[in-house]
């Protein structure tokens, strides 16, 4: 079957400034949920998806389907009320009784998924839930573009997708609020909020796609990449009522 050689949902309702001031419009939804289909990670927004990096076992490159299959399938309960949270309490404020400190924690070590070399900072924790020991929150991870260089469409000029290893398995924040990952700029305190930028992540892939240029602080870029402060699932995966020996 032959493939198309570039976006494949041209139209009208394209915006005319790409990343520029579209947001997350209709086309771009489309084609991210037609890579989806396919298993592949979001990290060209406009192109062909045969440029995309693939799935690859060898280079640790991971697909993007949902998490519906067996190996994938969380087999331990994610409560709907954020256990690190005090009651009612959807921010970053803590409540220091609900977790502990990983103090042997370090996020150097990681090998990039997306074959780009990958970006390191001290200046960041892991912390786990006393009640849920397999839920896990870590602050402010520096993330790596991975982003393919060069090309001529709207977005060639900007690093438009970030990785991290623990980006996987993120509890996505629709599940509940209260689990809601928040996006740093780098070296700041300040919030990327997910209008600017419009940015999605994708808890399959372990992708954080920004969708718009930033407006609230410097842009995003490979030499100037965001911090990710997120929940992740690290529990046991597979038919939990097997595992549990009851029937089915």
């Amino acid at each position: 079957m032959p493939v198309a050689t570039n976006y494949l949902f041209q139209g009208s309702n394209i915006g005319p400034g790409g990343i520029l001031g579209d947001s997350q419009d209709v086309p771009e939804l489309l084609y991210l949920i037609q890579k989806k289909f396919f298993g592949l990670g979001n990290t060209l927004v406009d192109l062909n998806y045969t440029s995309e990096a693939h799935p690859n076992f060898v280079f640790n490159i991971p697909n993007a389907f949902p998490y519906i299959q067996q190996k994938k399938m969380y087999s331990q309960i994610i409560p709907l009320s954020n256990p690190f949270y005090s009651s009612g309490l959807n921010s970053l404020i803590l409540n220091s009784n609900s977790y502990y400190q990983d103090l042997t924690f370090s996020n150097y070590g990681f090998s990039q998924n997306y074959a780009r070399t990958m970006n390191t900072n001290r200046n960041c924790a892991r912390y786990i839930s006393c009640n849920y020991p397999y839920i896990a929150f870590y602050s402010t991870i520096l993330l790596t573009s991975v982003t393919p260089s060069g090309g001529t469409s709207l977005y060639s000029n900007f690093a438009t997708t970030y990785s991290h290893n623990l980006l996987q398995n993120t509890i996505p924040g629709p599940y509940d609020y209260s689990y809601m990952p928040h996006i740093f700029y780098s070296n700041t305190q300040v919030e990327i909020t997910n209008q600017d930028g419009y940015w999605l992540l994708d808890p399959d892939a372990g992708l954080i796609t920004f969708y718009d240029s930033n407006t609230g602080g410097s842009q995003v870029s490979a030499s100037n990449p965001p911090y990710a402060s997120f929940f992740r699932y690290e529990g046991l995966f597979g038919e939990a009522s097997i595992l549990q020996g009851q029937e089915l």
